[in-house]
């Protein structure tokens, strides 16, 4: 065996991310089912994504057993064609794991931040977008010779498409929906009612995807080596370990955001979304030509605790009524005085009340009411 071989770092790169990415997801289920206990499809999509991963991985495992990693001359005819039929069942996979891993994210955002019909829509276009991608790269990543076996089994009469353009035209399809998805969010987290500092760690956290976009740029990289090389087992390994670095590193990111609540629950005041504790004292001003005119807007603040919901921002009537919706370490006090502490949905109402003069001469104590309201309701699942 020659001594020029890459085939040993691509299996203990590919497995030891793919381990990592398995064991967030891991506790990702376990923050979702048993902490929060709130799981959703996202959850279970990027389940199907970890399988897939997981397949490639093995399979690149196999093409290194047949010779992935050496040049092309120390293989056999028997030794290239199991090499190529483990190659394109990790095509396969790849497709797979990373059409889940995006729909998964999709539908994440459908579930924290689709509280406008414009984002209902923008979410749905792009989860479209998506689907449709996927199935065609799983089709042709399946049939993309005829008859199939021709992928593997060079000698035999046949035709394939040309890879070099299917590879650069699912690339960068691929680098286009990475961006349309990491863009998502960020108007509705820039319109969010919390402190810059809670924003920008939003923002921050799900623009984590720019990672998983930077390790498909690479893999286009790897793969413009390889479309023409005449060595294909020895320099498809770059690529091979792009395109599984890829996948890993979009799930991992897709399941980070889900630790919030993992992070609220050990350290509960570190990450803070009440708006009650932020509320002013009440200003009231006097006179008998007073009149108060409401002005109301409702809307919903994200749940960090569970990632649930986004910020609704619906105006309504003249009032201003927000409302925080919380899921998980909930605390409250009884009509005796005590306090509790449990898991639960608090719901914070913040009601603002404007007072004008109606006269030019009235009093000028102060032109703003803040009455603030408190109120948690619990929710025990059945034993």
């Amino acid at each position: 065996m020659s001594a020029d071989n890459k085939g040993p770092g691509a299996v203990a790169t590919t497995v030891t991310v793919t381990c990592i990415a398995s064991v967030i997801v891991l506790v990702r289920l376990w923050i979702r089912m048993v902490l929060v206990r709130a799981s959703g499809w996202d959850d279970w999509i990027i389940t199907i994504a970890m399988a897939g991963i997981a397949g490639m991985t093995i399979t690149i495992s196999q093409q290194v057993k047949w010779g992935l990693g050496r040049h092309i001359e120390e293989l056999d005819e028997h030794m290239q064609e199991r090499l190529f039929f483990c190659f394109w069942l990790s095509i396969i996979f790849y497709n797979i794991g990373l059409g889940m891993t995006k729909i998964s994210i999709i539908m994440q955002y459908l579930r924290i931040f689709a509280t406008t019909r414009v984002m209902r829509v923008a979410c749905l276009a792009v989860m479209t977008f998506t689907v449709l991608y996927t199935l065609e790269a799983i089709i042709l990543s399946i049939f993309s010779c005829t008859p199939v076996d021709r992928f593997w089994q060079r000698s035999k009469p046949g035709t394939c498409v040309n890879f070099k353009a299917l590879w650069f035209t699912h690339a960068a399809l691929n680098i286009f929906s990475d961006v349309m998805i990491i863009s998502l969010p960020m108007p509705v987290i820039r319109g969010l009612n919390v402190p810059k500092k809670q924003k920008f760690a939003l923002m921050g956290i799900f623009a984590l995807g720019a990672f998983g976009c930077v390790t498909s740029i690479l893999r286009l990289r790897s793969l413009y080596a390889v479309a023409d090389s005449t060595d294909t087992s020895y320099d498809n390994v770059d690529a091979a370990v792009w395109s599984n670095v890829e996948i890993n590193v979009a799930i991992m990111c897709a399941s980070l955001p889900t630790f919030k609540a993992l992070v609220k629950r050990l350290f509960p005041h570190v990450l803070s979304t009440d708006p009650a504790s932020r509320s002013t004292g009440n200003k009231y001003g006097t006179g008998p030509n007073w009149r108060s005119r409401n002005t109301r807007q409702h809307g919903t603040l994200i749940s960090l605790d569970g990632l649930e919901r986004g910020d609704a921002g619906r105006r309504r009537g003249d009032g201003l009524c927000t409302t925080t919706i919380e899921k998980g370490h909930a605390s409250y006090a009884g009509s005796d005085g005590e306090s509790s502490n449990d898991d639960g949905i608090k719901v914070t109402t913040v009601v603002s009340q404007r007072e004008d003069s109606s006269s030019d001469k009235g009093a000028a104590f102060g032109d703003d009411v803040h009455s603030v309201t408190e109120s948690e309701r619990k929710f025990f699942p059945n034993s």
